[in-house]
């Protein structure tokens, strides 16, 4: 069926803009179009035209639009735009739709109430309605078009934003229209939309005087004179809805447009729209005033028998009343909706404001049988408190399901306004409870007072247990003794297993954390014995268990073994979950007790679920400690992936928790990588407070400092850092290792001079001895490398030459490519160059393969001064692999698809496509089953 294309006047230039957006969808790259512009200047219409030309190409149009009382209403306008998609959908094409990530978009869609609230249920949403629509693209070009986006809920926008960022390679086009001057969220939602990568603005200005004419006329059935038209030009500014407007009301008057009545034109652009329209009303009778208040009450998905109940009519006279308001222009007769929103604002605004709060208490109640909760509470929020426990109870079940889908703000305000009904006196303490959550979740000013209400309304049991780990979670880095009595006195009372799992992770993460409390924990009864996998609290305890002996550098043996039993089954993972510290610290501790194998399975394991639920923070989580594990174990390059990675969910989530580990491991990576500036920049930016030198990032911060002064010549600053460091560790009783590094790079600055070397080999000598005891050959070979340092000489050259010998048996493969280098050195040194230059080789084969760029140079300098002659040495294979291009190729040598991948990594498809198309060139293939071979090291002697 064809339909007439808007008439629009003065518009060429954006029509223009707008249809190249089209084409640029059809051919496969998505877009983003913004029609900015003051109230009325027509971007509605222009948004009409694009979905005009959309449907003339067969386009799939998809519709929303923003409303002022939906702004409370989360994923409001996302529902308007893709739920009918899924309403109509077949089982084969619903299970299409919501196929992969895309199920985490269920329960937005239909309103499931059954998800938790969590701190990462905004991203999961995200996550799944990209994928939904992109499979919804799947089916050819797709238009989206959302009006009013100043007036769109925060979490729609979220969306859009998101999509906006992620529309390469995906053949669709969003356009919204918004006003200029948006302030808070929504506006920096807005223009982050605007600003984004595919993203055009187009701004229509006002109407020429010629056109302002020619619009009249549509009105007043003749073409107005010049006279008239200038008159009409000036009290509108050429504003196209105004123009209508004041046309309209000058037919009524029986205007004929001519020079004579300017003035009359005039004298009814003093009225303010909300006056003509007001009197427009009343000229229909009270009957089309009573339907116009209720549809601007309940909205355009009001149907008929809401619409006359809330008017007070019966649905005849309803009817009537809608015919008679569509023949006025004030609603549009197909849509039920008005014609403008300035429109629904003038309708708004004649109400007066005690009758407007009663029409949407009303309404509440009317919707509440076909509506999702949202939409009931939109009209709550708006009606005055009655000590209703009706209305309570559906304000506490909207909280529940947008505190699910991610919309803190949202169930904050729902359940504050649930708060001032007030509740009956038997829900106020959970009521509180409920809220105090939310706002120390969300970070709201007043949160710990909150806290201290519901407590004081009488919260027991487990209401009391959670909302005293709410608390602690607020003061942990404030008071942190305040903090651990909140949490012991939760664990005293509560009574829930899942939530006593929860909470005794979180009190042992928090001794393992924080310095301060340091003496409330013990390795001794955490775990009972037996051999049986544990479950529940016995996982949670047993996990800490390896982490303690890791920390205090006991038998990695006796590591491995309580790690094993932690992670056996699905305890850990699935009982606690993936955001516990308990498992990420477990992590850690198979890391520092140089067990490869184990902390990738566990990896591994942490990935499976983090693609089961879309976890964002899981995505932050995951990277953090892959780079960890590739900056121990593997490729630089792709420990670099991983870290980029973590830090942009850092800044996507708001996790500034985690900014300070993040970056100083990314300092570490990237003096190891030869980018040593950039390294010291972010070392140098390190916020090293007195706060988090007691935290379990303290003493690695300023290890990475004091390390990257050392390499930037500041050795005074440098030694002084790493003393700190050590300083803090021992402090601890940590005698890992790996914990304890600072002490070795300390060594190792010491070793250089000539009043440093005692010292040296005493500090050398103590990391030995440590590293023997746990049985850690890498970290053994590592102690060893810095004596043979500060021996010197012959003496040192043994010592360098066990140290290479104990490496080659760890997992330790840059350290085995130093330990090279060093060795190769230390040879040159001594005369011997033709073996020199064979180990010296070696180590800038390994430091190029590994994207060691700091080892190759150095190995590059000592060949060099041996003699040698240097070869061109062009990256390829492997080590010309950029971080993001490795990351990738990574995960399809493990038999992931397109899809997975760029589902995993939270990036397009088309990304995924050609770092793989790029990275096949540099690797030399033509497939993927040749992917593995080619990430394979290279030869025996490859570290």
């Amino acid at each position: 069926m064809t339909t007439t294309p808007p008439r629009i006047l003065e518009r060429e230039r954006e029509s223009a803009a707008l249809e190249a957006c089209l084409d640029a969808a059809l051919a496969g790259d998505g877009a983003v179009a913004v029609v900015e512009g003051a109230p009325g200047i027509g971007k509605t219409a222009l948004a009409a035209v694009v979905r005009h030309r959309a449907t003339g190409r067969s386009f799939p149009v998809l519709r929303a639009a923003g409303a002022e009382l939906d702004a409370e209403f989360p994923f409001g306008v996302v529902i308007q735009l893709l739920a009918p998609a899924l309403a109509v959908a077949d089982d084969p094409r619903r299970a299409r739709l919501l196929g992969g990530a895309a199920a985490q978009a269920e329960g937005v869609l239909e309103a499931r109430t059954g998800a938790p609230a969590g701190p990462d249920a905004m991203h999961a949403a995200l996550h799944g309605l990209y994928w939904f629509t992109a499979n919804l693209a799947e089916d050819g070009p797709l238009v989206l078009v959302v009006d009013d986006l100043h007036w769109c809920d925060t979490a729609s926008l979220r969306f859009l934003e998101f999509l906006g960022r992620r529309l390469d390679g995906l053949p669709a086009l969003v356009v919204g229209t918004t006003r200029p001057g948006t302030e808070g969220e929504r506006g920096r939602l807005i223009g982050a939309l605007a600003d984004g990568p595919s993203a055009v603005v187009v701004r229509p200005g006002a109407l020429s005087p010629a056109a302002t004419g020619e619009m009249l006329a549509r009105s007043l059935g003749t073409r107005p004179t010049a006279g008239f038209a200038a008159a009409a030009h000036r009290v509108t500014g050429g504003t196209p809805l105004l123009v209508s407007d004041i046309g309209r009301a000058a037919a009524d008057r029986g205007l004929a447009g001519t020079d004579d009545e300017a003035g009359a034109v005039e004298a009814l652009g003093d009225e303010d729209l909300a006056a003509r329209i007001g009197r427009r009303l009343e000229g229909l009778g009270a009957e089309a005033t009573s339907v116009a208040r209720a549809v601007a009450v309940l909205g355009e998905r009001a149907g008929l028998r809401e619409v006359a109940a809330l008017a007070g009519l019966t649905e005849t006279e309803a009817a009537d009343a809608l015919d008679r308001l569509a023949a006025a222009q004030i609603l549009d007769g197909e849509r039920r909706a008005f014609v403008h929103p300035l429109v629904r604002e003038a309708t708004r605004s004649g109400t007066p404001p005690a009758r407007r709060a009663s029409l949407h208490a009303a309404a509440a109640r009317l919707v509440a049988g076909r509506a999702r909760p949202g939409e009931v509470a939109v009209h709550l929020l708006q009606a005055e408190p009655a000590g209703d426990a009706w209305a309570v109870s559906a304000l506490r079940e909207a909280a529940r399901i947008a505190a699910g889908e991610g919309a803190i703000e949202a169930a904050i305000a729902h359940l504050r306004r649930a708060v001032e009904e007030p509740p009956p006196a038997d829900e106020a303490a959970d009521l509180l409870v409920d809220l105090a959550e939310l706002e120390v979740a969300a970070g709201a000013p007043g949160a710990a007072d909150r806290v201290a209400a519901a407590l004081a309304a009488g919260a027991r049991g487990d209401a009391e247990a959670r909302v005293r780990a709410a608390r602690a979670r607020v003061s942990l880095l404030q008071d942190p003794s305040a903090a651990m009595a909140d949490l012991e006195a939760a664990m005293a009372v509560v009574t829930s297993a899942p939530l006593e799992r929860r909470l005794r992770s979180g009190l042992l993460t928090a001794i393992v954390y924080d310095g301060a409390l340091a003496d409330r924990g013990t390795g001794a009864g955490w775990a009972g014995d037996g051999a049986a996998p544990p479950t529940g609290e016995a996982a949670v305890a047993m996990a800490h268990r390896a982490i303690d002996a890791a920390y205090r550098g006991s038998p990695a043996h006796e590591v491995a073994a309580a790690a094993q039993r932690a992670l056996a089954g699905e305890a850990l993972l699935g009982e606690v979950g993936l955001l516990s510290g308990s498992y990420h610290l477990l992590v850690l501790a198979l890391r520092l007790s140089e067990l490869p194998d184990l902390a990738l399975a566990a990896l591994e394991a942490g990935d499976i679920e983090r693609r089961r639920t879309s976890s964002r923070l899981g995505a932050l989580y995951m990277d953090h400690g892959r780079a960890y594990w590739a900056w121990s174990f593997g490729s630089l390059t792709a420990a670099e992936g991983h870290a980029r990675a973590a830090l942009a969910a850092a800044d996507e989530t708001g996790l500034a928790l985690a900014r300070t580990s993040l970056e100083t491991l990314l300092a570490e990576i990237l003096l190891a990588r030869g980018a040593t500036e950039e390294a010291a920049a972010l070392a140098e930016g390190l916020a090293i407070t007195p706060v988090v030198e007691r935290t379990i990032a303290g003493s690695d911060a300023l290890a990475a400092r004091g390390w990257t002064r050392r390499a930037t010549g500041r050795t005074d600053e440098a030694e002084a850092d790493l003393r700190r460091a050590r300083d803090l560790v021992l402090a601890r009783g940590w005698r890992a290792p790996h914990k304890a590094r600072a002490t070795l790079r300390l060594a190792h600055l010491l070793a250089g001079r000539p009043d440093g070397r005692d010292e040296a080999l005493a500090l050398a000598g103590e990391s030995l001895a440590a590293a023997e005891a746990a049985g850690l050959a890498g970290a053994a070979g590592i102690a060893r490398r810095v004596r043979g340092l500060a021996l010197g000489a012959h003496e040192g050259l043994d010592e360098l030459a066990g140290a290479t010998a104990a490496l080659a048996e760890s997992p330790l493969a840059m350290d085995h490519a130093w330990a090279l280098c060093d060795l190769g050195a230390a040879q040159r040194r001594l005369g011997r160059r033709r073996e020199s230059r064979e180990t010296l080789r070696r180590a800038l084969d390994a430091g190029l393969r590994l994207g060691a760029g700091r080892l190759a140079g150095v190995a590059r300098d000592e060949l060099a001064a041996s003699g040698a002659r240097l070869r061109t040495e062009a990256l390829a294979g492997v080590a010309a692999l950029t971080p993001g291009e490795l990351r990738v190729v990574e995960l399809a040598a493990r038999g992931m698809t397109n899809r997975q991948i760029a589902e995993s990594l939270w990036v397009t498809r088309k990304t995924v496509e050609v770092h793989l198309g790029r990275s096949y060139g540099k690797l030399g293939i033509r497939s993927r089953g040749e992917l593995a071979a080619a990430l394979a090291p290279a030869g025996p002697d490859a570290p």
